[in-house]
């Protein structure tokens, strides 16, 4: 049987916890010891005092083969030996707790760290084929949510095994060791405790969750009511047919106090019984002729400390679930295969020069549903097309069809008329780059997002892009000029100011068709003729498809695409579409002239 996600991933912990493991076995021997010096105790101070060290019960027998029976045959030097034991012991235990819960929490880091660093090479062979338009992606959802999961639920593992399982052995094994058939007697009660309250929930439970549905339904027509207030008042009805509001609010108000009690019942009667089976258990232990109190005091606090490992199981079985589920969803991502493959007779793809086009092209998101319905698109090189829609997903979803991010599941693009999907991959995207608003700059300095750190271009071609794209003046206006760290977690710039860099990342590649999301107005009308005079330059030689967010935008795109549901329902240039398409127009109503703050 192959093993589960959750195991997959505690077995990329090359040691595999055995750090948390050992410490959680030497921690377990803590408590029964803890435990059996306690009951040595009560013996001297109940029987020592009076006669003498005790001999009788397996507790006065491990008293009397110690091997310093001379030296503890004295009541007070025994229990002073005995306090300092216990004091050792705790010492020992609190050591090896903290020992098991630090090895236990850097397993779990190192799984949760090797899971990142999968998710992370995953996504860059991946590319973005999840990144359409969504507020999150599937990667970043794997990378923060379900890798902290998974971490949790080694950590807890880790810490509950061996350890619970090992100490409430000892624990019930103890308590056999003082009185077998009293500790198979609690152990009895116990269960039948258990089980009643589980037969009571399960069936009391559903009793209350019939009368809550009721009472919801009830809630339903009630309100029902209240919509159709304006028609019993148009039409004179003192009373609505179907029956009496006074009866159906009864009926609500009953069901669910039916509900209120039964609820309300379940903790005191599991408590009562919990006070009958213990106050059962006394009876007997106290019975018991052949038990002595320190006796008894071991069986009692043994069986009672074994609540707390099994309850620790029990949480790590409920919780089980949701850490496979999390660990599930990552390897499935890890396991997928890239959805972009090298054609067999792959080529080099030559730059766009006469045209461009796009062809019945459909797409699914990772959801499965349609996010592009056969969209078709014609341009000639070197034109400037923007593509207009009421939902940001359907234009990025386009934009990552041309550097093969993802291929379409129908249809084709073609680069004058090559399709892409016949093109070297690396090729067709040094030909095509995005300039996407969320992904403007990262943290590092301007040199590293200019060049992105690996691409060795010289200090002058850099220095060009940025002048080419309007960015020089305010680089070099920088604390520290190009090494000065930008980014989340650098130095702020202005929206206007990123998107130059990251326009200037892009030009300096010299792509044949850039594909850029238009950053909202700039702050100042300098800086959004920057922008302006940027994007001219970039379009320079070059296809540009455009996603606008300002009204000029539209107004001096050769072509203008409008998408909606997915399909291309208008094509033409903003005078055009402003005569031709009804939709065009209520988009740039609500999109390019805002209701104005203010009473009028």
């Amino acid at each position: 049987m192959p093993p589960s996600s959750f195991e997959r991933a505690r077995s990329l912990d090359a040691g595999g916890g055995l750090g948390g493991s050992v410490s959680g076995l030497i921690a377990a021997l803590f408590p029964p010891m803890l435990i059996v010096v306690l009951g040595l105790a009560l013996q001297v101070l109940v029987d020592g005092r009076r006669t003498g060290v005790p001999r009788r019960g397996p507790l006065g027998a491990l008293w009397s083969t110690s091997v310093l029976e001379p030296v503890w045959s004295e009541p007070n030097t025994a229990l002073g030996g005995l306090a300092l034991a216990a004091a050792l012991l705790a010492v020992l235990h609190a050591a090896a707790i903290t020992w098991q819960r630090c090895s236990s929490h850097a397993s779990a880091r190192r799984v949760a760290a090797e899971i990142k660093r999968r998710i992370h090479d995953q996504a860059f062979q991946l590319g973005s084929h999840d990144a359409l338009g969504d507020e999150r992606s599937l990667p970043e959802e794997l990378f923060l949510d379900k890798t902290e999961l998974v971490r949790q639920g080694i950590a807890a593992r880790l810490r509950a095994l061996p350890h619970a399982v090992i100490l409430l052995v000892l624990l019930v094994g103890l308590a056999l060791a003082v009185h077998p058939w009293l500790t198979l007697l609690v152990l009895a009660l116990a269960a039948l405790l258990w089980r009643t309250d589980a037969w009571w929930n399960e069936r009391n439970g559903a009793r209350a969750r019939r009368h809550r549905e009721r009472a919801r339904l009830m809630d339903e027509r009630l309100t029902e009511t209240l919509n159709l207030a304006p028609l019993a008042t148009g039409y004179a009805i003192a009373e609505l047919p179907g029956g009496s509001f006074t009866e159906w609010l009864r009926q609500e108000r009953a069901e669910s106090y039916r509900a209120d009690v039964i609820d309300a019942a379940r903790s005191p009667w599991f408590w009562m019984m919990a006070i009958w089976s213990v106050a059962f258990a006394v009876l007997m232990i106290g019975l018991a002729k052949e038990s002595s109190v320190s006796e008894a005091t071991v069986l009692v606090v043994s069986l009672a400390s074994a609540y707390f490992p099994l309850r620790r199981l029990a949480k790590l079985r409920s919780r089980h679930g949701a850490h496979e589920h999390a660990a599930r969803d990552i390897f499935h991502y890890l396991d997928r295969n890239p959805t972009v493959r090298p054609m067999p007779d792959s080529k080099p793809l030559a730059p766009l020069r006469r045209e461009l086009r796009v062809e019945n092209v459909t797409l699914f998101d990772r959801m499965g549903k349609k996010v592009l319905d056969e969209v078709s698109i014609t341009a000639p090189a070197l034109s400037r097309i923007a593509v207009l829609a009421g939902d940001v997903r359907p234009p990025r979803a386009l934009a990552g069809l041309f550097p093969r991010f993802y291929d379409p599941v129908a249809g084709r693009i073609l680069f004058d008329d090559m399709d892409v999907r016949w093109g070297e991959v690396d090729s067709v995207r040094a030909q095509t780059m995005l300039v996407f608003r969320d992904s403007l700059c990262f943290t590092g300095t301007v040199l590293e997002n200019l060049n992105c750190g690996k691409t060795p271009f010289t200090a002058d071609r850099i220095h060009e892009a940025a002048k080419y794209c309007h960015a020089i003046d305010f680089i070099l206006g920088l604390p520290d000029g190009f090494e000065t760290t930008i980014g989340r977690q650098g130095a702020r710039l202005e929206d206007s100011q990123a998107f130059r860099i990251a326009l200037a990342r892009a030009v300096v590649r010299e792509p044949s068709l850039l594909v850029v999301e238009e950053p909202d107005a700039a702050s100042s009308d300098s800086e959004q003729a920057a922008v302006d005079a940027a994007l001219a330059n970039a379009a320079q030689g070059r296809t540009l498809i455009i996603v606008p967010s300002r009204l000029a935008t539209l107004r001096s795109a050769d072509l203008v695409v409008l998408l909606h549901d997915g399909k291309v329902v208008a094509q033409g240039t903003h005078a055009e579409l402003l005569q031709s398409s009804e939709l065009y127009r209520h988009l740039n109503y609500v999109r390019f002239h805002p209701i104005p703050s203010g009473g009028g």
